[in-house]
């Protein structure tokens, strides 16, 4: 199961041991967009739990302002199932969890704001 992790770059509440509690034991890939936030905490939960992580840096050459939604999209193609950690206002992480509805992708919301309450 090829595993997208998606979220916004302010990500205090979250742990990579929480982000290790989410991933299903079945997941043989980690996908993420290399930014800072809840990507670099992909990337360590990669490392600890030994599985391969793909991560896509936005294309700013070619699409300008728009590279992020762009690599998002990109991103979630792959995807078995998005893990999307969302403090409700970062639009990034938005746009991912509107276009995976819209693409029948399956997708776990987690409410940073309200993680640890």
């Amino acid at each position: 199961m090829q595993v997208v992790i998606v979220g916004s770059r302010d990500s205090r509440e979250l742990t990579v041991d929480d982000l290790i509690q989410m991933i299903p034991l079945n997941c043989t890939r980690l996908i993420s967009g290399g930014a800072e936030g809840v990507d670099q905490l992909a990337r360590q939960a990669a490392e600890t739990l030994g599985i391969p992580l793909t991560e896509y840096l936005p294309d700013y050459e070619t699409y300008g302002r728009r590279a992020p939604l762009v690599r998002n999209s990109q991103i979630i193609a792959e995807a078995d199932l998005v893990l999307a950690f969302w403090d409700m206002s970062s639009h990034g992480t938005a746009h991912t969890i509107t276009e995976c509805i819209r693409r029948r992708i399956p997708v776990k919301v987690i409410d940073l704001k309200q993680l640890h309450s």
